[in-house]
């Protein structure tokens, strides 16, 4: 008996779903879940004096979760089960899929607002230096994006005696590393795109934005991309797809 679909007409990319390889019988690893969380929690430090910033740009719910290990494949077997035509997982006991209340509960980040977007039409050397106060080398920038641990390097800690243009670099550096290493990760998880820093010149504007619907865009994104067969990472907000 073909296990597949009973009528094609409404999954009509089943025959690109890894789930096809799986009613083959071919057995593949599990996939590879990328994320930086855990090494932005060990190096960078946290300070009471960023808890405005971080309030007022709305990120302050996503720097209080706390770090805990995935079940790569727990991930796996949902992914599987990810349908891009309807975007939701099919379960033996019906459909469900990750909301915009998910995102808000869970990660705290705000989804009412305006989109996410930017530009990579910049002088990203002078937005860095404007808004980081360095200005990264040429072996730290690749295209538009950043290199995460030059963020590491090159932003220095604060304390109670930093001045608030410090203490502003500091939280702005802060927000990147959680957005390229865990809101927005991609298969290199090196890198952050710097079209994200404009975003974060003024934190009162910043948390205008609806960081999380750009969020669960962009899981959905990964989701559809990996339940392609052959593709063996995942990126994204991960932490959302593990219940």
């Amino acid at each position: 008996m073909d296990p597949g679909p009973s009528d094609p007409s409404l999954l009509q990319l089943q025959s690109t779903h890894r789930s096809t390889r799986t009613w083959r019988g071919e057995v593949y690893e599990t996939m590879r879940v990328r994320r930086r969380r855990g090494v932005v929690d060990r190096t960078m430090q946290y300070h009471s004096r960023m808890i405005p910033y971080l309030r007022s740009s709305g990120f302050y719910g996503i720097s209080r979760v706390a770090f805990f290990s995935l079940d790569w494949a727990l991930i796996t077997a949902f992914v599987e089960r990810w349908r891009p035509e309807t975007h939701t997982f099919h379960m033996h006991c019906g459909e469900c899929t990750i909301t915009l209340q998910d995102v808000q509960v869970q990660l705290g980040l705000p989804i009412e607002g305006m989109p996410v977007t930017g530009t990579t039409d910049a002088d990203y050397a002078d937005v860095c230096e404007r808004l980081l106060g360095r200005t990264p080398g040429g072996d730290d920038v690749v295209g538009c994006k950043l290199k995460v641990d030059w963020l590491e390097r090159h932003v220095p800690a604060i304390d109670d005696d930093s001045d608030e243009e410090s203490v502003q670099r500091y939280v702005r550096s802060y927000i990147l590393q959680l957005i390229g290493g865990c809101l927005f990760a991609d298969k290199s998880n090196r890198f952050v795109h710097l079209m994200f820093l404009p975003l974060l010149e003024d934190f009162q504007v910043a948390g205008q934005y609806s960081w999380g619907s750009a969020c669960l865009a962009y899981l959905y994104g990964e989701l559809c991309r990996g339940s392609r067969a052959g593709h063996m990472r995942f990126f994204g907000a991960s932490i959302l797809v593990q219940p």
